[in-house]
């Protein structure tokens, strides 16, 4: 995934050259008059470009978020204490600097296994 993530800035940075030689097609028909086939054909390729950067870009960012969310995910998931992983009456939120972990045992258990584990029932 890191690669096509990278291939997307190097489509992104394609499309900023195909911007750039539209632009150098349309100075060049201006200054020798060339007319409407020109000009055509320059806004062809700075339009071109432009939805070329526009669509590598949009990938780029998508795998930026999509990375950061998979982050906060693991970071969210290891935040949880090995026994209540799973746990129906896990709360794990914070009240005045005290984590309250769930009702039956605030501070979490001792050791791995919690006698009053109760799983997520599939519907």
């Amino acid at each position: 995934m890191l690669k096509l993530k990278y291939l997307n800035l190097f489509v992104a940075a394609c499309g900023a050259i195909v911007l750039v030689i539209g632009s150098i097609i349309g100075i060049k028909g201006v200054i020798k008059g060339e007319g409407a086939k020109t000009w055509f054909a320059a806004i062809s390729f700075m339009l071109g470009g432009t939805a070329l950067q526009a669509a590598a870009l949009n990938r780029f960012f998508k795998y930026q978020l999509d990375e950061e969310i998979d982050r906060t995910r693991e970071q969210r998931l290891q935040a949880i204490p090995k026994p209540c992983r799973g746990c129906r009456n896990f709360h794990g939120l914070e009240y005045g600097g005290v984590k309250l972990v769930c009702a039956i045992h605030p501070l979490g258990v001792e050791g791995d296994i919690c006698p009053d584990h109760d799983k997520f029932s599939k519907p």
